[in-house]
């Protein structure tokens, strides 16, 4: 390959001139020669003597059919050959005929006239009698001095029409203020007024090392962009591509220019795709403002089989500096223009961000947003939970359900993965990023070859990270990772307000759950410290009132129901002290071997002294023992039996049983009650839980302390309280406690 500078081309060698003289020889004998001869002997001997050099002969008798034929044919030769004043004056009727100028003029000289002939405006004169050889070299002559004048012509035109195209172009490139109309101005110009066959014409983009193919011209000279097939050569340190010699010559030597002879044999067998059918010659020449490359355009020889020449590296570098200084200002004004639009975008994004507080909402919106300025295959919101980069939302072909877990966070092969505040991370290229792993459902086609991961922060702490993922390599700009960085910040900002709502709406709801607990509290302390103290006072004024006049049974019994009112009361007062000491964490189990069966056995008897009547079903092992508190358990299970006759038809039987179970005893209270809705399942193991819409006994109430008192009595002695199972034929209580070893 062979080099180009700006003087011309560097190792072509200079035109031979026999190699000249054969070319036009080769012209001369394609031209047509027109004899005018009044003396028909002479005229046949010129004739033949033309005929055997190969040329086209034409005759003309007199003048009048000279000129007939000179209007009609317009040789490239005329021979002159009347008599006397004859030639002369004929030679200057025909000196201002329109075709004078092309045709070489050969006048014969009859008498001596050779001064006047010439004066005349013959070309030149050949002295009669004829003489063929004479004759032979004179045409010759004749014929290469037309060659050559009209290709003088042809250059001198050319040259015109080239400066007043690139004067032309230099207009039409002025008035462009979009990168895509320099393009097509250029592309335009080179195809159509300069006349290469094709032009292509590349950006280089600084920040990756690519030269991206942005328009090219087809076989009709129609300008177009490869946009479904585009094609980009990565010119990175150490790159296959950059040890091609033209890339070579013009990024890493910086020559301006480069002119390859033979392209289509030249090219390696891995840059062969990137041409687009035959190509014989190639010049390609360096867009550049000062040191700064900003393209490439290239001319090929496709069709007409035109040589290039110095001139054409010439014309291209003139009109070259020109285009590279059009596309940096348009390149400048299309960065303006984006930028304003990415400012109004991303104000417009905080605002809509900033009206959406339902967490849930605000991913899904704000991947919306950022399709309308950020390029992706794939967008993913990621929250760190547990461990795990897990998917909030994401868009793309193939999609990911929420909440699937992608990453494991803190491995140093997943240091892309931001954890602390910093700047977006950007791979330019998975395949070369050392212990990257290809995530399914990202495989084959949707590999992720380009990724840019910027940290979400809220209340100082990032918890999740926003991604955005190319198919292809190099496929963001920096321009485009700030972008994305602006995106991660009003995510951020949003989700920080997310979290103020859901809070502030928390504590709205808690606030006021906790006003009717309290007031469900106040009512049902006040139900069951007013129901003893009732009988306490009642049985008290009967006691008073018919003392003298009552047996002592009588008296007895009386004391007994004030005595039985009496603890009532005080194990409700023992109930709330003993709240405040659970949620205190001061309850200090004291732990020792017990039977269930003695549990429940105290149990029944507890209940049913209060439920007169009450069928209680005892179904276990005799010497099942577990570690716990003894009265503990005995309060949990109390109130277990309690709960199940409470909120059960009166007349249906209650039934506990007992057994081992997964290294605990397991004891199960069984009701007739209606089931706990679902609505109601979270309320009951709460602090004065309530189920909503639930009905008990007449005349029973409840403080919804048990449950609350009997998980947190379980849990301190190492068991477990809960809900086994609950429906319409009733609810399945179960607790669980240490098992006792033998």
């Amino acid at each position: 390959m062979c080099a180009m500078t700006t003087g011309g081309f560097r190792d072509i060698q200079p035109v031979e001139p026999d190699l000249v003289n054969s070319v036009m020889q080769s012209a001369a004998l394609l031209a047509t020669i027109l004899v005018a001869h009044a003396e028909s002997q002479t005229r046949l001997q010129i004739c033949r003597a033309l005929q055997d050099e190969g040329y086209k002969v034409l005759e003309g008798v007199a003048s009048t059919d000279t000129l007939s034929a000179l209007d009609a044919h317009i040789p490239d030769l005329l021979i002159v050959g009347f008599p006397g004043s004859d030639a002369i004056t004929f030679l200057q009727s025909i000196h201002h005929h329109p075709v004078r100028a092309a045709v070489a003029l050969l006048a014969l000289d009859m008498g001596g006239e050779a001064v006047p002939l010439l004066e005349a405006g013959a070309d030149d004169v050949l002295a009669m009698p004829l003489n063929t050889q004479g004759l032979r070299l004179k045409v010759h002559s004749l014929l290469r001095m037309k060659v050559a004048e009209r290709t003088a012509r042809e250059l001198v035109s050319r040259r015109s029409r080239d400066q007043q195209s690139l004067q032309r172009a230099s207009q039409r490139l002025a008035a462009c203020r979009r990168l895509s109309d320099v393009l097509t101005v250029t592309a335009e110009v080179l195809r159509a007024n300069l006349g290469f066959d094709r032009v292509s014409i590349a950006l280089y983009e600084q920040d990756t090392y690519t030269l991206r193919y942005a328009v090219s011209t087809d076989s009709q000279g129609r300008v177009y962009s490869p946009q479904d097939t585009p094609v980009a050569v990565v010119l990175s340190p150490g790159s296959q591509m950059l040890e091609l010699p033209a890339y070579q010559s013009l990024f890493v030597d910086r020559q301006e220019t480069y002119y390859i002879p033979d392209t289509g044999g030249r090219a390696p067998a891995y840059f062969r795709p990137f041409l687009d059918g035959p190509v014989g010659e190639t010049l390609l020449v360096a867009l550049r403002v000062g040191d700064q490359d900003v393209g490439l355009v290239t001319v090929d020889n496709l069709l007409s089989g035109r040589k290039f020449g110095p001139e054409d590296a010439g014309l291209l570098l003139t009109l070259g500096r020109q285009v590279a200084l059009a596309i940096e200002r348009a390149r400048l004004a299309d960065e303006l223009e984006a930028r304003a639009r990415e400012a109004e975008v991303l104000a417009q994004v905080g605002a809509t961000l900033s009206s959406v507080l339902e967490p849930a909402q605000l991913y899904d919106l704000v991947l919306e947003q950022a399709a309308k300025t950020l390029p992706f295959d794939m967008a993913a919101v990621l929250l760190y939970r547990d461990g795990w980069a897990t998917v909030a939302a994401s868009w793309g072909d193939p999609g990911v359900p929420a909440d699937t877990r992608l990453w494991p966070l803190g491995e140093p092969m997943k240091s892309w993965l931001p954890e602390d505040n910093r700047p977006p991370v950007y791979i330019r290229d998975t395949d070369a990023n050392i212990g990257w792993l290809d995530q399914e459902p990202w495989l084959a086609p949707h590999q992720l070859r380009s990724l840019i991961s910027v940290p979400i922060s809220a209340e100082g702490k990032v918890v999740g990270t926003f991604v955005i993922a190319g198919f292809a390599a190099n496929f963001y700009s920096q321009r485009q990772v700030g972008l994305a960085a602006a995106f991660g910040d009003r995510i951020g900002q949003a989700l920080r307000n997310a979290n103020l709502y859901v809070a502030e709406r928390e504590r709205a709801r808690a606030s006021e759950e906790l006003m009717q607990l309290r007031t469900s509290f106040v009512e049902s302390v006040s139900h069951e410290l007013r129901t003893p103290l009732t009988a306490i006072l009642g049985y008290a004024e009967i006691l008073q009132a018919h003392w003298n006049g009552s047996t002592d049974e009588s008296r007895l019994e009386w004391v007994e129901k004030i005595a039985a009112a009496a603890s009532r009361q005080q194990r409700l007062v023992e109930d709330l002290l003993l709240l405040t000491r659970v949620e205190g964490g001061e309850v200090g189990p004291r732990i020792e071997r017990v039977h269930l069966k003695t549990i429940a056995q105290r149990a029944a008897e507890e209940v049913q002294a209060s439920y007169r009547g009450q069928r209680i079903d005892l179904v276990g092992s005799e010497h099942l023992a577990v570690l716990a508190d003894p009265g503990r358990a005995l309060q949990i299970v109390t109130n277990l039996m309690d709960n199940a006759a409470k909120y059960s038809p009166e007349g249906s039987p209650i039934i506990v049983w007992w057994g081992p179970e997964d290294n605990t005893g397991s004891l199960r209270v069984l009701d007739r009650g209606p089931g706990v809705p679902s609505n109601g399942r979270d309320h009951l193991f709460t602090r004065f839980g309530r189920v909503p819409g639930s009905r008990m006994r007449a005349g029973r109430v409840g403080t919804g302390l048990g449950l609350y008192l009997g998980k947190g009595l379980a849990t301190a002695m190492g068991g477990e309280l809960d809900l086994e199972s609950t429906g319409s034929e009733g609810s399945t209580f179960r607790l669980r406690l240490p098992l006792a070893r033998d």
